[in-house]
């Protein structure tokens, strides 16, 4: 992916090139928004231990909010 291409989708994703990210410590995803104040986009789940890699297609671990919402979290 050119840089180019990257800040489209960034700015397709989130009305933005540069959003906000942010890990709590209950959770395990980096939540992304547009911005400080702006609910979450998606969500992307990261592995905290090393050496426990998940096998499975990282493309189906992208969730947006509205079906994070959707199943009740």
């Amino acid at each position: 992916m050119t840089d180019e291409q990257g800040q489209t989708l960034l700015y397709t994703l989130f009305g933005t090139t540069s959003p906000h990210w942010r890990l709590t410590a209950d959770s395990d995803a980096l939540h992304f928004a547009e911005d400080e104040s702006s609910q979450t986009n998606i969500a992307l789940p990261v592995n905290p231990r090393p050496g426990s890699h998940d096998t499975r297609d990282a493309g189906h671990h992208f969730k947006h909010q509205s079906d994070h919402d959707a199943a009740g979290h």
